[in-house]
């Protein structure tokens, strides 16, 4: 892993040459054309991590939303004018971005795909929807062993 200070003076190179730095969770940006919504996210050649997390909400938008997702390289201005945007990741889930760069994205507020996304995606992950039972393991707490008197 890199230093944190690296890190941070990669980003503001690849800032100055107006390249996008994908977190280490992919940034999907969501926009509505004229034929319906559209979601995008990095291509894996653009250093994205190619997670459970990502393939689970790419296949929910396209199940459950009808959204396509295309994965291809992301302009930094195309976040700037983007409906929508959001992250995910092991811990981030799904996660709204209100802005990038100091400006806000959309509303500056999360879009309502968004927060469909995140209900459906926590709905998934909790075994609530049929759909997706076998995205997860159910787990049944057990009762701790009485102690034993006999130790004296």
């Amino acid at each position: 892993m890199l230093p944190r200070t690296l890190l941070a003076a990669l980003d503001r190179l690849l800032t100055l040459l107006d390249a996008l730095l994908p977190g280490r969770e992919a940034l999907l940006p969501v926009r509505e054309p004229v034929l319906g919504a559209l979601s995008i996210t990095p291509a894996v050649a653009d250093n994205v991590l190619e997670g459970i997390t990502l393939s689970s909400v790419i296949t929910i938008a396209r199940d459950e939303l009808g959204l396509e997702t295309v994965e291809r390289s992301i302009d930094r201005s195309e976040l700037y004018v983007a409906d929508e945007c959001f992250m995910t990741g092991t811990a981030a889930h799904v996660t709204a971005v209100i802005e990038v760069d100091r400006r806000p994205v959309g509303d500056g507020k999360p879009g309502e795909l968004t927060r469909k996304l995140q209900q459906l995606y926590f709905d998934a992950i909790r075994g609530k929807n049929d759909t997706y039972a076998q995205w997860v393991t159910p787990v049944t707490p057990q009762a701790a062993p009485a102690r034993s008197e006999s130790l004296a």
